[in-house]
């Protein structure tokens, strides 16, 4: 019985939390108010220099090992198992937005040199 009071208190005081965070003050609700704060801190500049120093530590020390261990995830074509079932929309060149143009060819030059 302790445990389904426990269960219970948990998710009342989740739902006054949540409700409570959607209160508008001004033009922003403290929801998006606390977003702001934490993406504005700075610590969170010094956690994103520490998970890249990381990401280059374990590049650096693995070398070639996740090369090989990416290849488990693609096909045999170098292509993605998963890429067969996103679709694809084939616009006309005079459609397509300047920018998306500019994206697509700088993606299909940086898979032919990788």
């Amino acid at each position: 019985m302790k445990e389904a009071f426990f269960v219970l208190k948990v998710f009342v005081v989740t739902f006054v939390l949540v409700v409570f965070m959607q209160i508008r003050v001004g033009e922003l609700t403290i929801e998006e108010r606390a977003s702001l704060l934490i993406q504005d801190s700075w610590i969170t500049g010094y956690v994103q220099e520490v998970g890249l120093g990381l990401n280059r530590m374990i590049s650096d020390s693995t070398g070639s090992i996740g090369q090989k261990f990416s290849g488990i995830f693609k096909g045999r074509t170098g292509q993605s198992r998963l890429e067969k079932f996103i679709p694809k929309r084939n616009l006309p060149e005079s459609q397509k937005p300047a920018r998306v143009s500019e994206s697509i060819s700088k993606t299909e030059t940086l898979q032919e040199e990788y």
